[in-house]
């Protein structure tokens, strides 16, 4: 009868060192924090000024500012949020992440032309859902690229 209240607290004294071992590192989680909203500024920014002050067709919009994103992207989460110094692996890295932002942006793009064309959404509210959706995927699957390897540095 009394286990029902001994693995109570145990349980919960799981999950608060897995949470805590979630959010041990405040800065990487910041960083990482930051680096998300400037990717979304960014794919914004360029597809905003683009479609809005030059009439850029939204695709063509939404694919430059998805080009300046990556740049920015990589370079952030590679030396800054992972902290990646060295130039070892940076090949192996780039291809993998230009694969992963690649399949990202595969899929993100029928999801704007179907927001847009389908749903009859405004271009730039396409352009935001979009972001949104592939957001969280894009970013995890990032972490397991740019983990530090105990061979590697």
């Amino acid at each position: 009868m009394d286990t029902g209240r001994v693995q109570l607290p145990r349980l919960f004294d799981r999950l608060v060192n897995a949470g805590q071992r979630l959010f041990s590192d405040r800065t990487f989680l910041r960083r990482y924090v930051i680096v998300g909203i400037g990717n979304v500024s960014i794919n914004f920014g360029v597809f905003w000024i683009l479609y809005h002050f030059f009439d850029a067709w939204y695709v063509l919009a939404s694919i430059v500012g998805f080009f300046t994103r990556f740049l920015f992207k990589f370079t952030a989460l590679r030396f800054w949020v992972f902290n990646h110094r060295s130039r070892q692996r940076i090949g192996t890295h780039f291809v993998q992440f230009s694969l992963l932002e690649g399949v990202s942006y595969l899929a993100g793009l029928p999801l704007l032309v179907f927001l847009v064309e389908w749903v009859h959404l405004p271009p730039p509210a396409g352009v935001v859902l979009t972001i949104a959706a592939l957001y969280l995927f894009s970013m995890s699957m990032a972490r397991l690229i740019f983990r530090k390897d105990t061979t590697a540095g």
